[in-house]
């Protein structure tokens, strides 16, 4: 499937987000993309106009995000309204309510708009249903954080393997500070490039069909990068890393 314009546009004059399908994970300089849907199926993306580049509000409170553009977590009985793998899989939110667990086997039931305490830091899970956008999918876009501390503390995994890459803190001085980031995969994988501590698993997940895997533990993670002493964040800049997702985000 190929993308057109009447006019050229460049990759980043527009956000394309799987809704039933695969990623999307290149755009060429013209626009253009492909993907391979096999015979008896179907795949649905959303296509948003504008740049990537200037994000704003990201909160993940009660009132939402701005920032957010993929979904991640569906419903039982929705389990097409969202997509995450190559598979179209997604987290289950009956599962994240009633079948998750801390990395010492405490139950945790995490649920929409829920406060969770993972390393001392507590974290917002975003306050939203099933289909809207859940989390934020690194696409080199840059999203406004005016923040002051002494690390930003991130909530994600990736979807296939790891992902991740350089990201940028910048500070209201003008300056910049970069950092290696990323996540390990949701199936627990180890992740000798972007290794990151288990915040919690969730015990199953949805295909495109409705709840599978059964039993299994899927993870997510906690990631931490340093702000430079004496600065307050004005902004961050997310490398292009489609198929990580970050679903909380909290200075400390």
């Amino acid at each position: 499937m190929n993308r057109s314009a009447t006019q050229p546009v460049t990759a980043k004059t527009f956000t394309l987000t799987a809704l039933n399908g695969p990623d999307i994970t290149s755009i060429d300089a013209n626009g253009n993309f492909s993907i391979t849907v096999p015979a008896g199926t179907a795949v649905m993306y959303r296509l948003k106009a504008g740049s990537t580049a200037a994000y704003v509000g990201w909160n993940f409170g009660p009132y939402g995000s701005t920032a957010r553009n993929a979904t991640s977590i569906t419903d039982g009985d929705a389990p097409t309204a969202g997509t995450w793998d190559a598979g179209g899989n997604t987290l289950s939110s009956d599962r994240l309510a009633d079948s998750s667990q801390l990395p010492d086997g405490t139950a945790l039931s995490v649920r929409a708009g829920q406060t969770l305490t993972i390393g001392g830091v507590a974290y917002t899970w975003r306050n939203t249903t099933s289909g809207q956008f859940d989390s934020v999918r690194p696409a080199g876009q840059t999203i406004d954080y005016n923040y002051a501390g002494s690390k930003v503390n991130f909530l994600g995994a990736s979807g296939i393997g790891e992902a991740g890459g350089t990201i940028r803190l910048n500070y209201t001085d003008g300056t910049p500070s970069d950092s290696t980031w990323g996540f390990p995969s949701w199936n627990c994988a180890s992740a000798p490039t972007y290794p990151a501590t288990v915040a919690f698993k969730v015990f199953a997940r949805n295909s495109t069909s409705g709840p599978a895997n059964t039993g299994t533990g899927y993870c997510l993670y906690t990631r931490s990068v340093a702000i430079a002493s004496g600065k307050t964040v004005s902004s961050i800049t997310l490398p292009n890393a489609p198929n990580a997702r970050i679903f909380a985000i909290k200075v400390s």
